[in-house]
C-alpha cells in the first residue's frame, strides 16, 4: 500500500468510532435555570381574596400545575376559579406565564403573572367572565410571595 494513503486511512480508521459515538451521547437536562420558582406561591388579589399558584419543573419545563382564587363579579355573586393538572396547565416562559380561561365579548379571560427571582415575588393580572352574565368581565391584579 502506498504510504501516501496509509496515513489518511489510519486516521479515518482510528478516529471514526469517536465521531460516531459522539452523536450517540445522551442529552442530559441541565436542570432548571430558576429552581427557586418551584413550589407554592401565595398572595392576595385586588379584591382582597387569597390566590395560590403552584409551580413545578416537569419534562424540562417550568409549569403551573395548580391554581385557585375567589373572584367577586361586578354584577354580584362569587366563584372559586381553580384548576389542577399534575402534567401541567401552562408553561412559564422567561419567568412569565399566561393561563387562558376562555373568552368573551371583551377579549380573552386569563390569569397571567411575572416572577421576580431577585425579590422572590409574583405579580399579575386576571380577567374572568361571569357565567351568568356575559357582559360582566371582572378584572383585577394580584401579588404573591413564595411559601416556605
Amino acid at each position: 500500500m502506498n504510504k501516501k494513503f496509509l496515513v489518511p486511512v489510519l486516521f479515518v480508521f482510528l478516529f471514526s468510532p469517536v465521531f460516531i459515538l459522539q452523536g450517540c451521547k445522551k442529552k442530559i437536562d441541565p436542570g432548571p435555570e430558576y429552581p427557586q420558582l418551584i413550589g407554592k406561591w401565595t398572595g392576595v388579589t385586588s379584591q382582597s381574596q387569597p390566590i395560590n399558584i403552584y409551580v413545578d419543573y416537569i419534562n424540562s419545563w417550568f409549569t403551573i400545575y395548580q391554581f385557585n382564587f375567589v373572584i367577586y363579579y361586578n354584577s354580584g355573586g362569587s366563584q372559586t376559579i381553580s384548576n389542577f393538572n399534575p402534567e401541567g396547565i401552562t408553561g412559564i416562559n422567561n419567568k412569565f406565564f399566561t393561563l387562558s380561561l376562555g373568552s368573551g365579548i371583551y377579549g380573552p379571560a386569563f390569569l397571567d403573572g411575572t416572577f421576580d427571582v431577585i425579590n422572590m415575588t409574583l405579580s399579575g393580572t386576571f380577567r374572568i367572565y361571569n357565567p351568568q352574565d356575559p357582559n360582566d368581565a371582572t378584572s383585577g391584579y394580584y401579588s404573591a410571595l413564595k411559601s416556605k
